[in-house]
C-alpha cells in the first residue's frame, strides 16, 4: 500500500496499457518500464529496508530508534513502483511484528513478574527463585523481573520488587 503523501515523478517511468481480448472478455495490462538509474535506486532503496529490519535484531527497550529507521527506509522503498515482492511483503510484516513486540514491552510493569499488572510479594518470590536458579523466567517476565537492565536477575532485583510490593519504594 502507497503512503498518501508519495508523489512520483514519471519522468523515469513510462506505463504502457495493453487491451487483450479472449472470448469477449477485455483485460488490461499496465506495464512499467523504468530507466536503469530508476531500478538502481529502486534496488538500493529496497536493500536498504531488508538491512535496516535484519538491524532491529531482537526487541528490547532501546530498539526505538532501530524500528523507526527501519519503517523509515520502507516508506522510502514504497516511493517506488514494483517493489512489492514477497521478500518486501515478508520483510514488512516481520517490521510490524517486532513493531508490536516493541509496544508489548511498554505495557510491561517493572517488578511485575508473574505478568498479573499488580508488583507483589510474589514477584519477588518468583525472581528470588530465577537468581537461585530454581525456576527460569523468560519473556516478558524476564523483562519485567530484571529492574536494572542488566540482562540478568539477581538478588538484588528479587530485594528492590520486594521493596516495592511492601510500599517501601517505587520502581
Amino acid at each position: 500500500m502507497l503512503s498518501p503523501n508519495v508523489t512520483f515523478g514519471l519522468n523515469n517511468v513510462d506505463l504502457l496499457h495493453f487491451a487483450q481480448t479472449e472470448k469477449g472478455h477485455i483485460t488490461f495490462k499496465n506495464i512499467a518500464v523504468v530507466t536503469e538509474q530508476y531500478a538502481k535506486e529502486r534496488d538500493a532503496a529496497e536493500k536498504e529496508f531488508f538491512d535496516a529490519v535484519n538491524a532491529v535484531g531482537s526487541v528490547d527497550s532501546n530498539s526505538k530508534e532501530a524500528l523507526d529507521a527501519a519503517f523509515s527506509a520502507r516508506d522510502k522503498a514504497l516511493e517506488f513502483i514494483n517493489v512489492q515482492t514477497d521478500e518486501f511483503l515478508t520483510a514488512s510484516q516481520t517490521l510490524e511484528q517486532l513493531q508490536s513486540d516493541f509496544n508489548s514491552l511498554k505495557e510491561i510493569i517493572k517488578g511485575d513478574a508473574d505478568l498479573n499488572g499488580v508488583v507483589e510479594v510474589n514477584d519477588a518470590l518468583l525472581c528470588l527463585q530465577h537468581a537461585v536458579g530454581k525456576t527460569v523466567l523468560e519473556g516478558n517476565a524476564f523483562i519485567a523481573a530484571d529492574i536494572y537492565g542488566r540482562g540478568i536477575i539477581t538478588v538484588d532485583d528479587a530485594l528492590t520488587i520486594l521493596q516495592a510490593a511492601v510500599g517501601k519504594i517505587n520502581i
